[in-house]
């Protein structure tokens, strides 16, 4: 059921993009040959500039999922630490990974 749904869906947009490509020629066709030129540049940049982006923010998703971990290491001892008085000893431990992330 979903895959007709979609398939209609997209054969739906097709003939929409189709006839505004069709109306766009049939108003200017020089500006429709410069728009059409110009729009598979422009969406092979915008691709490629989102999957870059995608691979550095999983970096960026780590390195803050490390520095959770070390708050929630801390938090959930915190009773344990202020016992030891070892508070200032994670402090560094956290503003490094908070850097690193």
């Amino acid at each position: 059921k979903a895959l007709t749904s979609d398939l209609a869906s997209g054969l739906s947009s097709f003939a929409s993009a189709l006839g505004a490509v069709g109306m766009l020629v049939a108003i200017s066709p020089k500006l429709a040959m410069l728009s059409l030129a110009v729009f598979p540049p422009v969406f092979l940049f915008a691709a490629w500039r989102g999957r870059r982006m995608r691979s550095g923010q999983k970096d960026v998703q780590a390195a803050l999922a490390e520095a959770t971990s070390v708050a929630q290491r801390a938090l959930g001892s915190l009773r344990t630490l202020r016992a030891l008085g070892c508070e200032a000893a994670l402090l560094p431990e956290y503003g490094r990974s908070v850097d690193d992330a």
